[in-house]
């Protein structure tokens, strides 16, 4: 194996046997040139790695504080069904209009959180790949003009590894690890598009399956330092504030922390990888890379169809969930407006006369009212005749209602 630490030994060594510069210079790119050449070893690339990374770290610091600062807010949004029945509940009280806006608004927080995310590695190149970048404000502003076509690079390759979902999960792993140098390509080299991605490529070949276990053991590491950091959290929260529900920090915050304090210390791994390869590779053909793009368009058009069939598909199941939970609220309330019946009668048998209004049903003839009328804008109740019957309505769908009667009711 021959790295670049290595390459003055070997020089050295050469030119006491006695060879002449070209000679040396023949003899070091014979070298470069070995197939199968291996890459440097896991604990020296994370040792190497982590030097940089302590060196630069409170700059990384503030440059996330810009990603975690923005997903924030997501930690205090419904999450799984719960926001399924948010949003029933805005169309119904607000309208469809009100819901609209709703998932726009939520669109553009989502965009806005994606662009944040994209900006900040940007700005991790930026330290890690330009040396006089000394400060979190210098590398946001080395990373801005080079925003839109990185997040152009990053759509184009999730299309293709989305489309390549329809192979099921192994052409996944081999399209994302194919791509994994083309942030760096573009940033470095300038490449754009489809070039930085076909580049990437290239530079990959023939080391495919080392990168895949070199990423794979730096995850497994991740996750064990994780799980010993949070578990020491977590006591120690436990211990300071006891008896407090702290889900928020140790479910969402903590995680989100972590996962974005790693990010730059595995983009320093990943560019110990990228430069060791391109030192032993040093001339990448250009044909070689015209064949990748034509295969890199072909994947992204696979990609393309599988992302519209999948935003059919979700649109569908999303339809779908609405109209479940929409049936089950309806289902609730015909069961309501049954049990609300049994405290009315109660009451009337005891006064001669129905409430005034559901509440005085509390807590003489009823522990608590039924959900549906816990809330005013679901139903009216209206007394009539001086008591001797009442008038509930509740509303449906639509602003469609069902009224009935006492008297309906057998009274």
């Amino acid at each position: 194996m021959l790295a670049k630490s290595d390459e003055d030994a070997v020089v050295r060594k050469l030119k006491t046997e006695g060879l002449v510069e070209s000679e040396i210079r023949d003899e070091i790119a014979a070298i470069k040139r070995q197939k199968n050449l291996p890459l440097p070893h896991f604990s020296s690339l994370v040792i190497s790695s982590w030097d940089e990374y302590q060196k630069r770290f409170w700059i990384f610091v503030l440059i996330l504080l810009l990603p975690l600062s923005v997903n924030i807010p997501f930690y205090f949004l419904p999450q799984d069904a719960d926001l399924l029945y948010s949003l029933l509940n805005v169309y119904e009280i607000f309208g469809l209009s009100t819901l609209v806006f709703v998932l726009f608004l939520a669109c553009i927080y989502f965009i806005f959180t994606v662009v944040a995310s994209q900006l900040s590695r940007l700005a991790i190149y930026s330290v890690i790949f330009l040396p006089n970048t000394a400060s979190a404000r210098k590398a946001y502003r080395e990373a801005l003009p080079k925003l839109a076509g990185y997040v152009w690079i990053s759509v184009l390759s999730a299309i293709i590894i989305i489309g390549s979902l329809a192979l099921f999960i192994i052409p996944a792993i081999i399209f994302s690890v194919w791509f994994s140098f083309s942030g760096f390509v573009y940033f470095n080299e300038d490449a754009r598009g489809q070039d930085a991605l076909a580049k990437s490529r290239e530079i990959v070949r023939g080391y495919a399956w080392q990168i895949f276990l070199l990423f794979l053991l730096f995850g497994i590491s991740a996750f064990l330092v994780y799980i010993v950091l949070t578990s020491g959290l977590e006591a120690i929260l436990s211990l300071v504030f006891q008896g407090r529900d702290l889900s928020i920090i140790t479910l969402d915050i903590m995680p989100t922390a972590f996962g974005l304090l790693i990010v730059p210390l595995f983009l320093i791994f990943s560019k110990r990888i990228y430069e060791h390869i391109l030192y032993v590779k040093e001339n990448i053909s250009l044909a070689s890379i015209q064949g990748n793009k034509k295969m890199i368009r072909n994947s992204a058009l696979a990609g393309w169809v599988l992302v519209v069939f999948s935003g059919i598909f979700l649109s569908y199941f999303i339809y779908s969930g609405y109209r479940f939970l929409l049936g089950e609220k309806i289902t609730t309330r015909n069961i309501d407006t049954f049990t609300i019946r049994v405290p009315l009668e109660k009451y009337k048998r005891a006064n001669a006369s129905y409430p005034e209004n559901l509440r005085a049903l509390i807590p003489d003839y009823a522990d608590k009212l039924p959900a549906t009328f816990r809330e005013e804008e679901n139903f009216s109740y209206t007394v009539i005749g001086d008591g001797v019957n009442y008038e509930i309505c509740v509303s449906y769908e639509e602003d469609e209602k069902e009224c009935f009667t006492g008297s309906e009711n057998g009274s």
